[in-house]
């Protein structure tokens, strides 16, 4: 029961105190319990990221592989692993490229986690986040690098699970594989239109033909993506015997445990 002044109504200074103090703890409480131990007793989360950060960075990437969660080390063979961590014009490590990652935050949420930090690189320094999920009684990396924020899109964050679901896609756009687009297209998508005119308005050219038989090629250069499931790969759409470059940026959702396509038809519409 509020304690009242008299005749005035007002709430008395000693519980506005109290309510002002619970506020407070109301505010800090999530980041009391995010950035600290996990409440049942797992280990920190952070360890796990300035572990995989240091093997990394020193090209220990046996050890570091060993860190990724079961269903990335099926994603991303061991050799792949070991490209993406090192430089590939001169196969120095990313720690001798000058490259310094720091892990700061913490954020849990029951089996899975976000870490917070920024990288530095030639001076500058961006924003980064790394997903971990708990599995067999560790926290293991749910994305085999870092995921560096876009500079324009502020939330979202490079996705090479993205990137790699982003290829497949395109390259069965241009097999004109209407049936793999079909199953790997939101539901919002699909529930707007039947499956013969999505066909039409996704692999068909003018001519009938394929679009890679009309000689068309699509190069997916990055992808990112934000914590609500939505992201967006960007590349160019080129066409055999020309010079000429169309850039692409496509929506994605993330739905079912996989990136599907968000759009029906390229802007640039393939086959005119």
């Amino acid at each position: 029961m509020l304690n009242l002044l008299p005749s005035t109504g007002r709430i008395s200074p000693v519980r506005k105190k109290g309510l002002a103090l619970f506020a407070l703890l109301v505010l800090l409480t999530p980041f009391l319990c995010c950035c600290g131990e996990v409440d049942d007793g797992r280990p920190k989360p952070i360890d796990t990221a300035k572990e995989f950060i240091s093997e990394a960075l020193n090209g220990k990437t046996d050890e570091a592989y060993k860190l990724l969660s079961k269903k990335q080390r099926m994603l991303t063979p061991l050799d792949t692993f070991k490209d993406i961590t090192k430089e590939r014009a001169t196969g120095r490590t990313l720690g001798e490229s000058g490259l310094n990652l720091e892990a700061q935050n913490q954020v849990v949420d029951g089996n899975k986690a976000f870490i917070y930090g920024e990288s530095e690189f030639n001076g500058k320094r961006t924003p980064f986040i790394l997903p971990l999920v708990f599995e067999n009684g560790r926290w293991l990396l749910d994305h085999p690098s870092v995921q560096l924020e876009n500079t324009s899109e502020k939330g979202f964050y490079f996705n090479l699970n993205l990137v790699n679901d982003a290829k497949n896609y395109f390259d069965k756009l241009l097999d004109g594989d209407a049936k793999y687009l079909w199953e790997n297209t939101s539901s919002k998508i699909k529930n707007g239109i039947s499956f013969e005119d999505f066909m039409a308005m996704t692999v068909a050219t003018q001519t009938g033909k394929k679009p890679r038989e009309e000689g068309f090629v699509i190069t997916i250069k990055q992808a990112y993506s934000n914590e609500q499931g939505e992201g967006f790969a960007t590349g160019v759409l080129t066409m055999t015997g020309s010079q000429s470059q169309i850039a692409l940026s496509e929506r994605f959702i993330f739905e079912e445990g996989k990136w599907v396509a968000d759009f029906i038809k390229l802007e640039t519409e393939i086959g005119k």
